[in-house]
């Protein structure tokens, strides 16, 4: 396929890296703007693993329209050593194994929905790269207590994970996300919790990673009252 352009961009996300290549220079400046600090320069020496994901352009007509106010779907297919994905404003291939690449079909030139596109493909990059390295992204709502531990609150959609995220802000806790979280070994067998700029309703501006040690993992059932 045609790429958008030139431009190329890498990302750090949960302690990977997802480099984006056949930007246009709106594509670019969006995500600059959107990951911040995040942000890197293609090709400079990391210490964590990088997908490398070439973006194409597509033509609009492929695509079914999404229904308004509903959220957007995604098909997700597996096939040996790859993942397709679909959806109404991108497809995707994800290329599985030590070195993982991809590749990104979008009809969306720029900011909001070229972001939107971005990010529904990183989170299955995200997601996979943890995996091979015994960790996860786990659906749930993140919350440093006083002594500098991660609680995390996993539960069904209104089970009240963006409720207790929007309570503990409002008590001036830090909060990593409301909606998803990086789950990680280390080497003496414990496990940090580390943010993403994926956020369900509270989002926060991007910021340098940091990981907080893991003190809990609770699940929510919703209350009456």
């Amino acid at each position: 396929g045609e790429g958008w352009g030139e431009g190329t961009l890498r990302v750090g996300l949960g302690g990977e890296s997802l480099q984006m290549s056949g930007l246009s220079e709106e594509q670019e400046a969006a995500l600059s703007c959107r990951y911040g600090p995040l942000c890197r320069d293609a090709g400079g020496t990391d210490d964590d693993g990088v997908t490398f994901v070439q973006l194409f352009r597509a033509d609009p007509r492929d695509f079914l329209p999404a229904a308004p106010g509903e959220e957007l779907p995604l098909e997700v297919r597996h096939r040996r050593g790859e993942v397709h994905l679909a959806s109404c404003d991108f497809m995707g291939r994800l290329e599985l194994g030590e070195a993982m690449a991809g590749s990104l079909w979008t009809p969306t030139k720029g900011d909001p929905a070229f972001l939107g596109a971005f990010e529904n493909f990183a989170r299955v990059v995200v997601a996979y790269r943890l995996l091979a390295r015994g960790g996860l992204l786990l659906h749930s709502s993140g919350v440093v207590d006083g002594d500098g531990h991660a609680r995390l609150f996993a539960g069904r959609s209104g089970a009240g994970k963006t409720t207790i995220a929007r309570l503990s802000r409002a008590e001036r806790r830090e909060v990593l996300s409301d909606d998803i979280n990086v789950v990680v070994p280390t080497s003496d067998s414990t496990y940090v919790a580390e943010r993403l700029p994926f956020a369900g309703e509270l989002v926060s501006p991007p910021a340098a990673p940091r990981r907080f040690p893991v003190g809990g993992v609770y699940l929510l059932r919703q209350g009456e009252e």
